[in-house]
């Protein structure tokens, strides 16, 4: 799968790295596994690198991984960072579309600093 999911103990946070397309199949694959490792680990924060990803999947694909993640429990995880470095129309419809489904703790960034800072905040 073009994707990894590691825990950092001290930061108390899950680092996922994705690249390559990201299609349905993919993006269930990896929620699923996010998900996992948030339950394994007793983990409520999540940075994902997406700058090497590409969104293959179309406006109505995207409504409805955002409606299947608030049916599986991702608002277990409390801070979700986002960082991307194209395709930003997709991704900040992402955003509005996780805090439309009940999950407002979704935040796009371009910059993995802030993205890791925003992420780490207490909470």
């Amino acid at each position: 799968m073009p994707f990894r999911v590691t825990h950092d103990d001290d930061a108390e946070c899950l680092f996922a790295h994705l690249s390559g397309d990201l299609d349905t199949k993919v993006v269930g694959a990896f929620f699923a596994e996010l998900l996992r490792a948030a339950e394994e680990h007793h983990c409520s924060r999540a940075l994902s690198d997406l700058r090497e990803a590409t969104i293959r999947a179309s406006a109505a694909d995207l409504y409805w991984m955002a409606e299947a993640l608030s049916k599986k429990n991702i608002q277990a995880l409390h801070r979700r960072a986002i960082v991307v470095s194209r395709d930003q129309d997709d991704y900040s419809f992402w955003e509005t579309l996780c805090a439309n489904q009940g999950q407002g703790n979704v935040k796009i960034f371009e910059d993995y600093e802030d993205a890791k800072g925003w992420v780490l905040e207490a909470g």
